[in-house]
C-alpha cells in the first residue's frame, strides 16, 4: 500500500564520512598575496604528497570562481549520486583518472571517469593572452568543445610548450614551486585528491566573490507531491533559462534520476511532472528536484567610446579605438605610431545558444585605410563570453590575399 511521499533536502540524507590516512608532513602553503589551492594526494590510503597552485582570479575570474566555489563548497552543485543539491566540497576524494606521461594528469569528475560527472552545468571559456600552456605545471580546464567547461581540470606534465591547447582550454593557474611539481610528476593513475584546500591571502583575494562572476546557480526547487485520479504528480515552480533534474529514492541509500532533465529556453508552463511510473506500487517514494539557473546579462556594445583588441592566433594584434558611430582609428602590435584609419564600420548583434548557455555575437565589418594596402576590409565575428572578451573568427582581406583573424579579443572603455 502506498503510504507517504515527501521531499527532503539532499543534505538530510547524506552522512558525513572521513578517511584516516597515515601521518604526513604538510607542505608550506604560499603566503604571498593571491588565491591558492593546496592538493593532498594519496595512493591506496597512503600519502603521496602535497602541492599548491596559484589561481589567476584576476585574469580568469569566472573559471577560478567555479573551481574555488566547488572546492570550498561555497557554490552548490547537482549531485547525481546522492540525488539533488549538494554543498559538499566537490574535489575532496576525487580520483585522478588520467595520467598521460609527458602530457597531463586529469581529475575533477564526480563519477571519477572522463564521461560526464560534472556539477550539473556548463560555463563559458575564458582565455587570457598572457596565460598559455607553456610548460609543466599549468592548471587548465578540460572540456568537450567550446564553452563546455564543468568541473574537470588537468595539469600539464610536458616541459615544453603545448601550443595546441592555447585558446582551446582555459588556463587558470600554475603549480607554485618545483617541490610541488615533483609531487605532480610522481602521481599515478588511480591516485586520489584527499582534499583541495583554498587559501586567500590579502585584501583583494579575500574580497573575491565566487557568486558574482556570472556562473549558473544551483538551488533546490522545493517539489511537492500530489495524488491524482490517475496516479501521482510532482509540482515545482519552473523558470525560463533553467534546467531541472528530478531524483527519487525509496531508502535514501541509492537515488535515480527521472528521464534526463527539463530545459526551458522560453517561458515554461507550470504543468506538474507526472511521476506515476516510479510512484505506483512502491511503499514510499522520496523526491528531490535541483534547479540550475543560467544568468541573464546585458548584451555587449561596440561603438563610440569603446576600444577593441583583436589578438590573432598567429601572435600579433590590432587595437581599435572607435571615435564615432561609424569611424575610428587603430594601431598594430601596440605601437603608438603609425595610427591607421577606420574609414567606416558597421556592427550587427545576434545571439547563439548552446542549450542554456547564451553567447552574444557581434559581427564587425570595417574598411581599414593605410594598413598593408591602401584599403583593406575586415569582417570578423566576436563571440562574447560572460564578460567583455571571447573568441573571434573572420578575415582581413587585402590585395595580398585574405588573412585569418581567428583568435581572441577584449573590449574596454
Amino acid at each position: 500500500m502506498f503510504r507517504t511521499f515527501h521531499s527532503l533536502p539532499l543534505l538530510a540524507a547524506v552522512c558525513a564520512w572521513t578517511v584516516a590516512l597515515a601521518p604526513q608532513s604538510r607542505a608550506a602553503v604560499p603566503t604571498a598575496p593571491g588565491i591558492y589551492a593546496t592538493f593532498v594526494v594519496s595512493r591506496a590510503g597512503a600519502p603521496v604528497g602535497e602541492f599548491s597552485c596559484e589561481l589567476e582570479y584576476q585574469k580568469t575570474p569566472r573559471t577560478v570562481a567555479n573551481f574555488v566555489g566547488l572546492a570550498e563548497g561555497s557554490r552548490a552543485w547537482v549531485d547525481r549520486i546522492r540525488g539533488g543539491v549538494s554543498r559538499k566540497p566537490f574535489y575532496d576524494g576525487r580520483v585522478i583518472f588520467r595520467v598521460d606521461s609527458g602530457f597531463v594528469i586529469q581529475s575533477g569528475s564526480a563519477n571519477d571517469t572522463n564521461a560526464g560527472g560534472g556539477p550539473g552545468y556548463n560555463f563559458h571559456d575564458e582565455f587570457d593572452p598572457t596565460l598559455r600552456h607553456t610548460a609543466a605545471g599549468v592548471l587548465s580546464m578540460a572540456n568537450s568543445g567550446p564553452d563546455s567547461n564543468t568541473s574537470q581540470f588537468f595539469i600539464t606534465l610536458a616541459q615544453g610548450a603545448a601550443n595546441h591547447l592555447d585558446d582551446v582550454h582555459s588556463v587558470f593557474g600554475n603549480v607554485t614551486d618545483s617541490a610541488g611539481m615533483d609531487v605532480v610528476l610522481a602521481i599515478q593513475q588511480g591516485d586520489v585528491f584527499d582534499s583541495v584546500t583554498i587559501t586567500r591571502n590579502g585584501a583583494a583575494a579575500q574580497a573575491f566573490d565566487v557568486n558574482a562572476q556570472g556562473l549558473p546557480t544551483v538551488t533546490d526547487a522545493d517539489p511537492a507531491i500530489a495524488k491524482t485520479p490517475s496516479g501521482f504528480e510532482l509540482n515545482y515552480v519552473k523558470q525560463i533559462d533553467s534546467e531541472y533534474f528530478v531524483f527519487h529514492t525509496g531508502d535514501f541509500a541509492s537515488w535515480s534520476q527521472l528521464s534526463g532533465s527539463e530545459i526551458y529556453t522560453s517561458s515554461p508552463t507550470q504543468a506538474p511532472r507526472d511521476v506515476t511510473s516510479v510512484a505506483t506500487g512502491n511503499d514510499r517514494r522520496f523526491f528531490s528536484v535541483a534547479r540550475v539557473e543560467y544568468p541573464d546579462r546585458t548584451p555587449p556594445f561596440i561603438g563610440a567610446g569603446r576600444q577593441l583588441t583583436l589578438r590573432r592566433s598567429a601572435g600579433d594584434f590590432l587595437t581599435f579605438t572607435f571615435t564615432s558611430a561609424t569611424t575610428g582609428t587603430f594601431t598594430y602590435n601596440g605601437a603608438s605610431t603609425p595610427t591607421y584609419i577606420v574609414g567606416q564600420y558597421t556592427t550587427t548583434a545576434s545571439t547563439s545558444r548552446n542549450q542554456l548557455l547564451i553567447s552574444h555575437v557581434i559581427r564587425l565589418e570595417a574598411t581599414l585605410v593605410g594598413f598593408v594596402t591602401p584599403t583593406s576590409t575586415l569582417d570578423v565575428s566576436l563571440t562574447f563570453d560572460y564578460g567583455n572578451s571571447g573568441a573571434t573568427t573572420g578575415l582581413l582581406t587585402t590585395s595580398n590575399g585574405p588573412f585569418s583573424m581567428n583568435g581572441t579579443f577584449t573590449v574596454s572603455n
